[in-house]
């Protein structure tokens, strides 16, 4: 696995980022992406308004997106639960397809900074879909991708962690499920029972490691 960092002015961002959260946020920091797919999305955030009479609900605004308050801070920022069917313009649709992960995500004065996490085909995907966008966007850091070690993916394989990562960013283990296994290992590119191995070996190492903290 591959990590990527990259820096990009976040008007640049236009159909892909709804505009009032662009104009209205003087930060924002995605703490937690809890589903990212196709068209669903659900993360916990941090936002702090430029105005903070305005609002957050005025953020959303025309997004398809509903945010719930979970804390208030006495910076004047706020921790939000944003939930809904992303609206992603046809310039942004490759976006969605190139696989990997958006692990980290935030905005500051303009600028946005996002972390992606995939293998050297797709980073090399997501950026070429960037290029394609016209984002004039600087590589900040790309390297393997390292756990720490108190980090039980550090426990896995890298195959392993890809089924793993990929099955719970798609639904593989919503109940019910939103894909078949069948369906998962396609977009993997390996066959279903070469997933169902890996899985396997993945969820019993995991639950070994919590019984041993236990």
């Amino acid at each position: 696995m591959r990590r990527l960092v990259i820096e990009a002015p976040a008007a640049e961002f236009t159909g892909f980022l709804w505009e009032p959260l662009v104009d209205g946020a003087n930060s924002l920091e995605v703490l937690a992406v809890l589903r990212k797919d196709r068209a669903d999305i659900a993360l916990v955030c941090r936002v702090q308004l430029r105005n903070p009479k305005s609002g957050y609900r005025n953020l959303f605004v025309g997004s398809g997106l509903t945010a719930q308050l979970l804390d208030s801070r006495e910076d004047e920022s706020c921790v939000l639960f944003v939930k809904g069917r992303v609206r992603v313009s046809k310039k942004w649709g490759r976006i969605w397809t190139v696989g990997g992960y958006m692990t980290g995500f935030a905005i500051r004065e303009g600028t946005l900074k996002m972390t992606f996490l995939g293998t050297a085909e797709q980073v090399k995907a997501f950026l070429k879909s960037l290029s394609n966008s016209k984002v004039h966007y600087k590589t900040l850091l790309l390297t393997d991708a390292k756990f720490s070690p108190e980090s039980l993916l550090r426990q896995l394989t890298d195959k392993q962690r890809r089924v793993l990562t990929a099955g719970f960013s798609l639904g593989y283990y919503d109940t019910p499920r939103r894909i078949s296994s069948d369906e998962l290992a396609h977009k993997l590119g390996i066959s279903n029972p070469t997933l169902v191995t890996h899985s396997r070996k993945a969820e019993k190492k995991l639950i070994e490691e919590v019984l041993k903290s236990g």
